[in-house]
């Protein structure tokens, strides 16, 4: 199978309180992140609540933010500014599908071990012009685990916040 890459990159700067956003992609040969943090720990996940520390202040949704969250009542990558249920909670998608660990056991649930599908992240940069890159490595698709007991496809993708400095 073809690995691709999932490159979103969101630059963020602040002027007079409103946040410029610039978005792209691209594809290309898959390269996994060294050095990061894992969120999930070995551990299976399916619409895991997780808490991402971003290192910077950012602006997103008109709110200047320092932590990221993941949701466990969306689809396996939507983030949010808040880690609420209730109102009108803003989210970013990076993957539409239904993901899930590969590992996912639907009886033992989200306690199992024997993760296959990790959640990490990794904060890079200087002071000033950092980059926040969050990881979904190896994740399965919801629907293949319930239909066929077996995930068979899997994905690899990374969404990057980046701050830069402009003078």
């Amino acid at each position: 199978m073809k690995k691709a890459l999932l490159f979103l990159a969101l630059f963020a700067t602040t002027l007079i309180g409103f946040g410029q956003y610039t978005f792209s992609t691209r594809t290309g040969t898959y390269t996994n992140l060294t050095g990061a943090t894992s969120l999930t720990n070995g551990g299976t996940w399916d619409d895991p609540q997780l808490t991402i520390p971003i290192g910077f202040n950012f602006t997103l949704f008109n709110s200047t933010i320092s932590t990221i969250y993941i949701e466990d009542y969306g689809l396996g990558a939507d983030l949010t500014i808040t880690d609420t249920e209730t109102g009108i909670v803003p989210f970013f998608t990076p993957f539409i599908s239904d993901i899930i660990d590969r590992g996912y056991d639907f009886i033992v649930g989200d306690a199992a071990t024997g993760g296959l599908s990790p959640i990490s992240y990794k904060l890079s940069g200087i002071s000033g012009s950092r980059i926040l890159k969050i990881e979904w490595k190896n994740a399965g698709f919801y629907s293949d685990i319930d239909d066929n007991g077996i995930s068979t496809d899997y994905v690899n993708f990374q969404l990057w916040y980046m701050k830069e400095v402009t003078t």
